[in-house]
């Protein structure tokens, strides 16, 4: 599971640098206006909590697979909203 975790988070700071420069550059939109940047912090926030229980994992003692199924059920759960958010629970601008 400790690999899963891993290869989750890439793709999520792979994800996370892809839609947020996209929204700045104005290619991505969450349909929102000013609102998009909720979204964008939203997706800061759970990248740094994701890192914090990566290093968390990586420097202690003991192997805890509830902390890592915690981490890739946040970057699930946040990926399946923020994909949704950006196409079909688009706003109205």
């Amino acid at each position: 599971m400790k690999k899963v975790f891993k290869v989750s988070l890439l793709i999520y700071l792979l994800f996370t640098i892809i839609v947020n420069l996209g929204c700045l550059n104005g290619f991505i939109s969450f349909g929102h206006g000013l609102g998009d940047l909720y979204y964008l912090i939203f997706s800061v926030v759970v990248l740094f909590f994701s890192i914090i229980i990566f290093f968390i994992n990586k420097f202690s003692s003991s192997n805890n697979a509830l902390r890592n199924s915690l981490g890739f059920f946040l970057i699930a759960i946040s990926i399946i909203i923020l994909l949704l958010k950006l196409s079909v629970l688009r706003g109205s601008e």
